[in-house]
C-alpha cells in the first residue's frame, strides 16, 4: 500500500478545509440569504460497493498506511482492497492537502497518485464553478460546514491538468486516524449523465416550442375528471379565451349544449383508444366552429391524461361548399352547351355518360354503351391512337385537345375533340371526359386550308420575303423565299415570336418591336417603309428593305401586319465599301495636304529654330568669358545691377538660361521632325521594317503631349523591359493607331483628375507584344461596344467625328496580323489593347519610365 499519511507535509492545515467537489445549498450567492439544507443523519454517503461503514474501514486502511495503529491491520486490509477497487474515486484530505487516493482517482484526474498527493482539490478545478462562485471560496465554505455526520451528495466541476473539465457528484465526511482529523471525499464522474440531461432538456424545449407554435389547438384533459389541465396558444385563439380560463374548465363546456351527448360518447371512446372525429366547438363569443379532433392517451407523473388536437375545419368546409356549387354549375354548363360527358374506368370502359355523349357515339340510350370500351365506336384507322390515349391519360393524369373520329353503325363519321382528367372517387380512379362535336370546325378548317394553299402558291412564286404577323408579333405566315433566307422550315416558324426569333438582339426587341407596336396602334404612315436586319439560323445577319401593310378582320379592326421585304445586304455592303473607300481617300488626301502644310510650316519654324540652335552654344561660350569679368566688377561694386535685377540674384542662373535656350532650340527641331514624319505620306514601295514598339509609343507621345497635358494630370507610361522588335511592320502606321487611341482616351475623361495609362508588354506566353491604353473615362455602353470598330459608327458625330478612326486603326492592326481589343465599363473606363504577334521577332531593348 502507498504511504501518504506519514509524509512530512501531511499535517493539519490552519486554513479551512477545501473539498474535492461542488457546492451544496449551504453556499449562497452574493446578495442572497444563506440557505441550508436540514442536517442529515449522522452517516456519510458512500460510493457503490462502499457502504457507510466503509468510512471507518478506510480510516483503518489509512491507519495502516501511516503505521499509527498496527493493531487494526487485519481489520483494515480487507477494506484496503475495497478502497483500491472502488468504482468511484476516493480522496483522503488533511485540511486542504490530498494525502492519498485510490486507483480510480488517478484515472479520473489523469495523473498518477504520486502527483495527486500533496496538492489541493482546487488545483484540479476551474477558477469558477458553473454557478459563478470562485472554486476556492466555495470549497472553503463547504469544508467549514461539514457536519459531524458528513455532507450528502453535492455537485462540483473539476479540471484535469490538460484543461479538460468534467462534472462530478461528491459526498464528504470526516474521520479520525492516529488522532488526526481527516476528510473522506467520494467522487463520482457524472459527465455522461449531465450530457444526457442536457439533451433531454433540449428535447423538452423543442417539444414545448412545437407545442406552443402548433397551428392546431392542443388541450390536455384529466382522464378521470374531464377537466382541462393545459392548453397552447392556438387553443386560446380557437376558443377566444386566455389559457387561464381554459385550464380548469370541463371539456363539455367547450362544446355547444346540443352536442354534449355526442361529446360524452366521444370522450368515453377516447379513453379506450385514440379516435378521430368531426365535431363543433363553442367559442367565448358563442360562435360554433367545425373542428376535427384527434385524441391520444398518456401517463404523465402518474396521472392519466387525454390529449386532444383540434383542427379548425372552417376554411375546408367553405371550400367543400364552393366545390359543390362549382360542380352544380359545371353540370349545368355541360348539359346546356352540347358537350358530351362520360366517366370511364382506367381501361376505358363507360361507367356513366350524359345524353349528348350517347348521341355522339351513334347510340340512343346509355344502357347500349355502359360497360363497353370507347374503342368500340372509334373509327378503325384511329382505334390504336385512341387506345394509346386512354393508357396515357391513366398514366399521366390527363389528355388535352385529342381529336378522334367516332363512327356509328351506319358508317357515318363524327370528329370529336376530347379533354380528359383522372380523379380519385370512392377509392377508385376514374377518367372524366368532355367530348365536343367538331364537324363544323373541320369543314371550316378544310375550306381555310384550301384558300391558304392557293394563297401560298401565289406567295411562293414571289422572290420577296412575305411575313404575316398577329397583333403580338407571332408568325402566322411566311413564304418559301422567307424560309430559304432564314434557314428554317415553315413549321418551325409558324406561331413563334418574329422579333425574338428572326431578328438580332437587342435590336429586335429594343428597336424594331416598338415600331411594330406603332403599326398596331394605327400609325402606319410613319413606318410604311423600313430597313432592318434579320438573323438567319446560321447566325448570319441580312439587311431587309420592308414595305408594311395592315391586316384587318371582318369588322375592319387591325388584327395583324403583312410585310414584304427585299434582301438588300449586298447593295448595303457595296454602298458601305464605296463610302469607306471615299472616306479613306479623303483621309489620305487630308493627310497629304497636312503633310504639305506641315512641311512648309516646319521650314518656316526651322529657320529661327536653327538660329537659336546655333547661337545658343555661342551665347554659352560668351557667358563663360563674361561671368568672371562681371564677378570682378561685382566685387568692386556691390550694387551692380543687370537690367532690373541685382547681379547677385542673376549670377547663379546665367549659365542655366543660356543652356535653356540651346535645349529649347533642339526641342523645337525634334517636334518639327516628328510632325513632318507623321504627316508625310508613307512610302508604300518601301519594304516593311523591324518595329520597336517602345520607340513607336515615344514618338506618338511626343506628338500628343499637349493634348495629354490639357486633359489629365494623372498620365503615366510604362515601357516593357527587353521587348523584342516586331520582325516586320510599318512603324508610322502603328504610331497612327497609338495616337488615335490616346486621343480617344483623353476625350473620354470627365475631368483632369482622371488617369490615362499607357503600357507596353509581352503576353503571358511571350507570343505577342501588347500596347495598352487604359483610361478612367466615361466608358462605352455594352449595347454598342461591339460596333465601335464599324465604319462610320461614332458617338461624336456632332463634334466632328467621322466614325473612321477606329475602323482604320483596326484595319492597320489586322494587316500586321494582330488584333485591336476593347473592354469597357460605363462610369469606370475603357482599356484598348493592340496585340501584335511576334513572328520571327528580332531583339530590341526597352526600359521603364
Amino acid at each position: 500500500m502507498r504511504r501518504g499519511l506519514d509524509k512530512p507535509n501531511a499535517k493539519k492545515s490552519p486554513r479551512p478545509a477545501v473539498p474535492a467537489a461542488g457546492a451544496p445549498d449551504a453556499v449562497s450567492r452574493p446578495g442572497q440569504a444563506r440557505r441550508r439544507r436540514p442536517r442529515p443523519a449522522a452517516r456519510s454517503q458512500a460510493a457503490d460497493g462502499l457502504p457507510a461503514a466503509a468510512s471507518s474501514a478506510v480510516a483503518g486502511c489509512a491507519k495502516n498506511h501511516s503505521g499509527a495503529d498496527p493493531a487494526g491491520l487485519d481489520v483494515g486490509s480487507e477494506f484496503c482492497a475495497l478502497f483500491e477497487t472502488a468504482n468511484d474515486a476516493i480522496l483522503i484530505l488533511d485540511g486542504l492537502t490530498i494525502v492519498d487516493g485510490n486507483r480510480r482517482a488517478s484515472e479520473l484526474f489523469g495523473v498518477p497518485i504520486a502527483e495527486i498527493r500533496g496538492r489541493t482539490p482546487i488545483e484540479f478545478s476551474p477558477p469558477l464553478q458553473p454557478d459563478g462562485f470562485p472554486s476556492a471560496e466555495k470549497g472553503a465554505a463547504l469544508i467549514a460546514s461539514v457536519p459531524s455526520g458528513g455532507i450528502p451528495v453535492f455537485a462540483w466541476r473539476h479540471r484535469r491538468l490538460d484543461g479538460a473539465e468534467f462534472d462530478v457528484d461528491v459526498s464528504l465526511s470526516h474521520f479520525t486516524s492516529a488522532e488526526r482529523h481527516l476528510f473522506l471525499a467520494i467522487v463520482r464522474d457524472v459527465s455522461e449523465r449531465k450530457s444526457m440531461e442536457a439533451a433531454l432538456r433540449e428535447s423538452i424545449d423543442q417539444f414545448q416550442l412545437i407545442y406552443e407554435n402548433s397551428t392546431d389547438a392542443i388541450l390536455w384533459a384529466d382522464a378521470e375528471t374531464g377537466r382541462i389541465v393545459k392548453a397552447n396558444r392556438a387553443a386560446e385563439r380557437l376558443w377566444e379565451r386566455p389559457r387561464e380560463q381554459l385550464v380548469g374548465m370541463h371539456q363539455f363546456e367547450l362544446h355547444p349544449p346540443e352536442t354534449r351527448d355526442d361529446t360524452r360518447r366521444a370522450f368515453k371512446a377516447c379513453l379506450s383508444a385514440p379516435i378521430s372525429v368531426d365535431a363543433l366547438i363553442w367559442t367565448a363569443r358563442g360562435s360554433r366552429v367545425p373542428v376535427e379532433i384527434i385524441t391520444s392517451l398518456a401517463d404523465i407523473d402518474g396521472r392519466r391524461l387525454v390529449q386532444g388536437q383540434f383542427r379548425d375545419l372552417t376554411e375546408r368546409r367553405k371550400a367543400e361548399e364552393a366545390l359543390s356549387h362549382r360542380e352544380m354549375l359545371y353540370q349545368t354548363l355541360v348539359e346546356t352547351t352540347r358537350t358530351g360527358y362520360v366517366v370511364l374506368d382506367e381501361v376505358g370502359r363507360v361507367l356513366d355518360a350524359n345524353p349528348e355523349y350517347v348521341r355522339l357515339t351513334g347510340h340512343k340510350d346509355l344502357s347500349e354503351i355502359r360497360g363497353r370500351s370507347v374503342i368500340d365506336w372509334t373509327a378503325d384507322y384511329e382505334k390504336e391512337k385512341n387506345a394509346r390515349a386512354v393508357e396515357k391519360c391513366a398514366r399521366d393524369g390527363q389528355v388535352r385537345d385529342l381529336e378522334i373520329d367516332y363512327v356509328d353503325s351506319r358508317g357515318q363519321v363524327t370528329p370529336i375533340e376530347i379533354n380528359a382528367t383522372v380523379v380519385e372517387t370512392d377509392g377508385a380512379r376514374r377518367i372524366l371526359t368532355l367530348c365536343r362535336d367538331i364537324t363544323e370546325r373541320r369543314r371550316a378548317e378544310a375550306a381555310l386550308k384550301r384558300e391558304r394553299d392557293r394563297a401560298q402558291q401565289y406567295l411562293d412564286t414571289v422572290e420577296a420575303i412575305v411575313v404575316a404577323l398577329d397583333t403580338k408579333g407571332h408568325i402566322q405566315l411566311v413564304n418559301r423565299r422567307g424560309c430559304e433566307l432564314l434557314g428554317y422550315a415553315e413549321a418551325e416558324l409558324i406561331g413563334r415570336d418574329w422579333f425574338a426569333t428572326c431578328l438580332p438582339q437587342p435590336e429586335g426587341m429594343a428597336v424594331v418591336f416598338p415600331v411594330f407596336e406603332r403599326i398596331m396602334s394605327g400609325n402606319l404612315e410613319a413606318v410604311a417603309y423600313l430597313e432592318n436586319s434579320i438573323l438567319t439560323r446560321t447566325g448570319e445577319t441580312r439587311v431587309i428593305e420592308w414595305h408594311n401593310a395592315y391586316q384587318r378582320d371582318d369588322r375592319g379592326n387591325i388584327c395583324g401586319a403583312l410585310a414584304a421585304g427585299l434582301d438588300i445586304t449586298q447593295r448595303k455592303r457595296a454602298e458601305e465599301e464605296a463610302r469607306s473607300r471615299c472616306e479613306e481617300l479623303l483621309h489620305r488626301e487630308q493627310l497629304a495636304t497636312l503633310g504639305t502644310l506641315v512641311a512648309g510650316v516646319a521650314h518656316e519654324i526651322n529657320n529661327p529654330a536653327n538660329v537659336i540652335t546655333m547661337n545658343g552654344p555661342t551665347l554659352e561660350k560668351l557667358l563663360d568669358g563674361l561671368i568672371p569679368i562681371l564677378d570682378e566688377v561685382a566685387r568692386a561694386r556691390a550694387d551692380l545691377r543687370v537690367g532690373d535685377a541685382a547681379y547677385s540674384r542673376v549670377r547663379p542662373h546665367l549659365a542655366k538660361l543660356a543652356r535653356g535656350v540651346t535645349d529649347a532650340g533642339h526641342r523645337i527641331a525634334s517636334i518639327v521632325a516628328a510632325l513632318k514624319e507623321f504627316a508625310s505620306p508613307e512610302d508604300t514601295t518601301r519594304p516593311p521594317e523591324p518595329v520597336d514598339v517602345n520607340e513607336v509609343v515615344r514618338k506618338a507621345l511626343a506628338l500628343v503631349a499637349p493634348a495629354i497635358r490639357k486633359s489629365t494630370s494623372q498620365f503615366s507610361v510604362t515601357y516593357g523591359a527587353d521587348l523584342p522588335k516586331l520582325s516586320t511592320g510599318r512603324p508610322q502606321q502603328i504610331e497612327q493607331v497609338v495616337i488615335n487611341l490616346i486621343l480617344n482616351s483623353c476625350q473620354a475623361l470627365p475631368g483632369r483628375d482622371k488617369a490615362v495609362r499607357v503600357t507596353t508588354s509581352r503576353t503571358v506566353h511571350s507570343e505577342a507584344l501588347v500596347i495598352a491604353v487604359e483610361d478612367e473615362g466615361t466608358g462605352i455602353p455594352a449595347a454598342i461596344l461591339h460596333r465601335i470598330k464599324d465604319p462610320f459608327f461614332t458617338t461624336k458625330r456632332g463634334k466632328g467625328g467621322t466614325g473612321l478612326g477606329l475602323s482604320i486603326s483596326d484595319s492597320i492592326v489586322t494587316k500586321h496580323g494582330g488584333s485591336l481589343e476593347f473592354t469597357s465599363r460605363e462610369g469606370v473606363g475603357t482599356t484598348a489593347r493592340i496585340v501584335l504577334p511576334l513572328v520571327g521577332a528580332s531583339g530590341a531593348t526597352g526600359d521603364r519610365q
